[in-house]
């Protein structure tokens, strides 16, 4: 069956990938099997993810909490953040661990589900409007540059 969310997902983790210059340095937090490794072939690439959920994990380069991610502060160039937010407890304490081990000037690409049915119980908790997506990265300190 297709499904024209995850299609244009695919598109728009793609088209941030090829957005940044080579050698960059990405997080993806809450990377779980790393599906999108791939597309930032070009960039280091690291990992962040609790693995507490009873799925198939890639290796994680940092087995942590996202929101006490252990490196040094602004370390990151992109942050790779794509269908996790809905399973926070304390989004907004993410948010502002990505403010801190973001780069000056660096990016993060966001996705979430509007609506979609429960899942990776019992860590589902949140669906968000683009008020609340802008509620908790503008309270970080981070700008919202693009909403769709």
């Amino acid at each position: 069956m297709l499904n024209s969310p995850r299609i244009w997902m695919d598109r728009e983790i793609e088209s941030f990938g090829k957005s940044l210059p080579e050698g960059s340095l990405v997080l993806d937090a809450g990377a779980g099997k790393q599906a999108y490794r791939g597309k930032f072939a070009h960039c280091r690439y690291e990992a962040a993810d609790f693995e507490k959920v009873d799925k198939t994990y890639a290796k994680s380069t940092y087995v942590c909490d996202i929101k006490a991610i252990p490196v040094e502060d602004g370390r990151f160039d992109a942050i790779l953040f794509t269908q996790v937010m809905e399973h926070l407890p304390d989004p907004q304490a993410a948010a502002r661990e990505f403010h801190r081990v973001l780069k000056p000037g660096g990016r993060i690409l966001y996705t979430g589900p509007f609506w979609y049915e429960e899942h990776e119980q019992p860590y589902d908790f949140y669906r968000y409007t683009q008020f609340g997506v802008r509620q908790v990265f503008g309270q970080a300190g981070l700008e919202v540059v693009d909403l769709r």
